[in-house]
Parts: structure tokens; C-alpha cells; sequence
């Protein structure tokens, strides 16, 4: 059956738009999106927190080996530096075996004190006086050592000090410098 009411418009009662479950089921549907979206964030958040630790790491690695290579870089010029100074002796003895001319023999090499340098190599011999004599020789041995790259790389001059002469025979001592 149809109902009818018949009061005056001011009395009627009025519709309600939403019901109060309509307004208790919208409450609760916002309140669950809310929540959901809270916990997507905070997963979002944890997530990245997680990525930028992993980054950090990486990073933190990634400086403490550039660190580790500034060191080795540095020792590295250092060790270039200290082989560059070296002197590489059983190469030198080597070349003075080859550049030595017939008729000059060594009786002593090493180092020492020549005036006010600072430690010189100093090679002292024996000659004889062969095709054209002994000082010739001595002479020939000195230019060989001066003109043989390999040998005068370490060094800046070579002095050549005649000693005494007996029966033949002359000394000598070079100073290399």
C-alpha cells in the first residue's frame, strides 16, 4: 500500500540523504584504505632504506678502494724512484767483461771516496802497452765505458788517474761518477 503524508511541508520528516550504516561503512572503508595505503608507504620506505644501505656499502667500498689505490700509486712512484736509482751490478760487470780491450786486466773495483764526492765507483787496473801503447788502452777502456748507453746510464763522468809505471806495465784507476 502507498503512504501518503499529508503534513504540512515544514513538518514532514525529511529524507536522509545517507543512512547512519551507510556513514559507519564509509568510516570503515576509509579507515582499512587508509590503513593499507599506511602499509604500502611504510614497505616503500623500508624498501629504500634497504637500497641506500646497499648503496652506501658500495660506496664506502668503492672509496676505500680508491684510497687503497692512491697508496699503491704512491708506492708505486716511490718504488719507481728507488729502481730508478738502483744500479743493476751484474749487468755493469757483465758490460766491463765485454768493453774491456785486449792487453787492459782489472785488479779492483768498488766503491769509495774520491775528494769531496760522495761515494764513486772506482775500477783499478793494469795495461800493457800493446799496439801503440798503454795509456792508449786505458784510454780505448775509459771511451768504450763512456760510449756504451747501458753502462753510463747511472753515472755522469768517468776520470782517469794514471798511476806508475814498471817493466811494461802501467796502473790506472778510473773514478766514475
Amino acid at each position: 500500500m502507498l503512504e501518503i503524508n499529508l503534513l504540512p511541508l515544514q513538518m514532514r520528516r525529511r529524507k536522509e540523504l545517507f543512512p547512519p550504516s551507510f556513514l559507519f561503512r564509509l568510516g570503515g572503508l576509509f579507515l582499512i584504505l587508509l590503513i593499507v595505503i599506511s602499509l604500502i608507504t611504510a614497505g616503500i620506505r623500508w624498501q629504500k632504506g634497504i637500497s641506500c644501505r646497499r648503496i652506501e656499502e658500495k660506496w664506502r667500498g668503492f672509496f676505500q678502494l680508491e684510497d687503497k689505490n692512491r697508496r699503491l700509486e704512491i708506492e708505486k712512484g716511490n718504488l719507481e724512484k728507488y729502481l730508478k736509482r738502483k744500479i743493476l751490478w751484474a749487468e755493469k760487470f757483465d758490460l766491463i767483461n765485454q768493453l774491456i780491450p785486449p792487453g787492459v786486466w782489472l785488479t779492483k773495483l768498488y766503491w769509495g771516496k774520491e775528494k769531496e764526492e760522495e761515494k764513486v765507483f772506482i775500477i783499478e787496473g793494469q795495461s800493457l802497452a800493446l799496439k801503440g801503447g798503454a795509456v792508449e788502452s786505458v784510454i780505448k777502456f775509459m771511451d768504450n765505458l763512456k760510449n756504451n748507453p747501458a753502462f753510463f746510464v747511472d753515472f755522469k763522468k768517468i776520470d782517469l788517474i794514471t798511476r806508475k809505471e814498471s817493466e811494461g806495465t802501467m796502473g790506472f784507476k778510473l773514478v766514475i761518477k
